[in-house]
């Protein structure tokens, strides 16, 4: 077994671990970057890399078809129904860094990308092969109460995070409204819904232009 050693906290270059593992790894997969103190040593600890593949095959789940981690979720049901689900944690949607604060905050652009690819998905391949009208629904479970949730206007900040954030103001939280069939539109909606929660409108998310999610915004916040 070997010896971890600790170092400065500024010599974790985060970016350059996360270029060369998205070059050369095939297939893709997911990473999460945890940085842990050395309590021993102050402004020392260690870089965690969790790498996760993003491909996996769905298996057969009543009637349906499930494609799922331990972080998330995705199951197209028999009547083409979809539920996704993804956990408010530091692994998925909040903040890599946030075990070191009392709660958990979510990260901006995770929130905006998932939002975005999920009804670039479910708008134009499965609505238009299914007959009647749909709804989309935002359900958020437990984001009050022991262990706060939290979420601010604008991008995400900086570590330390300080600013204006705040708290859910109810532990579950279900809004639905009319699927529009347009990717953009959906994902502007469905946020709007999740910054209610927070007491924050939709146009505070820095990732939207004219009521509608900005595809382009988004790729460049995911690859900055």
């Amino acid at each position: 077994m070997t010896a971890l050693t600790a170092f400065p906290e500024e010599h974790a270059k985060v970016q350059s671990c996360r270029d060369v593992i998205t070059e050369h790894d095939h297939p893709p997969v997911a990473t999460t970057f945890s940085w842990y103190d050395e309590p021993a040593e102050e402004g020392h600890g260690y870089l965690v890399i969790d790498v996760e593949p993003l491909l996996r095959a769905p298996k057969a789940h009543e009637g349906g078809l499930l494609l799922s981690d331990s972080r998330r979720a995705i199951w197209v049901r028999p009547d083409a129904s979809v539920i996704a689900a993804a956990v408010a944690t530091d692994s998925m949607l909040c903040h890599a860094m946030s075990q070191r604060a009392e709660s958990a905050r979510l990260n901006v652009i995770t929130l905006s990308e998932m939002n975005l690819e999920y009804f670039r998905w479910v708008d134009r391949f499965l609505l238009p092969s299914a007959e009647g009208r749909w709804e989309h629904r935002v359900t958020a479970d437990r984001f009050a109460g022991k262990e706060l949730c939290l979420l601010g206007p604008g991008h995400n900040p900086q570590f330390p995070m300080i600013g204006l954030q705040n708290q859910a103001s109810a532990g579950l939280w279900d809004r639905a409204w009319p699927a529009t069939g347009s990717p953009e539109t959906d994902a502007f909606k469905s946020p709007s819904r999740i910054y209610g929660l927070f007491g924050l409108a939709a146009s505070q998310n820095p990732y939207t232009t004219d009521a509608r999610a900005d595809t382009e915004k988004v790729r460049a916040a995911v690859q900055g």
